[in-house]
């Protein structure tokens, strides 16, 4: 079986995670394509294989703001993880919440509790682990 877990959508291209399984086991494929601006046509298709979801979202985390950008598929086996690392980052740079004001819908949407873990008084982020809303539907 093959299903997207993480996407991201940008002018000229995306990232992607595709988790394939079989009886077996299960790998991950990092998928990035970029696209002319005028022409449309692709500039980049890259694709690797890895055994964990952890690799190759950390590539993406380490070089992308994807937090900036139109954030589609978190799946829910890893949305725990997601939010842990993207908290991480916006405390390593001090980021504001009011930075990622494009982004608020979608986190909200994913990662229901992040709003309520920036503490204004201490200026950081904070996680904590409350349930996912019912709707566990994928894309936004």
């Amino acid at each position: 079986m093959k299903e997207i877990v993480f996407q991201v959508l940008a002018e000229g291209g995306s990232l992607e995670i595709l988790r394939l399984k079989t009886d077996e086991n299960e790998k991950f494929v990092y998928h990035h394509n970029k696209f002319g601006l005028i022409d449309s046509d692709i500039i980049s298709n890259e694709k690797s294989e890895y055994d964990s979801f952890q690799v190759p979202f950390l590539l993406i985390h380490s070089a992308y703001p994807w937090y900036q950008l139109h954030l589609t598929i978190v799946h829910k086996d890893y949305r725990d993880y997601v939010a842990e690392e993207l908290i991480r980052l916006l405390n390593k740079f001090d980021m504001k919440w009011d930075l990622l004001a494009y982004s608020k819908k979608k986190f909200r949407k994913y990662f229901r509790y992040i709003y309520s873990f920036w503490s204004y008084s201490s200026k950081k982020w904070f996680a904590k682990h409350y349930s996912y809303p019912s709707d566990e539907s994928e894309r936004i």
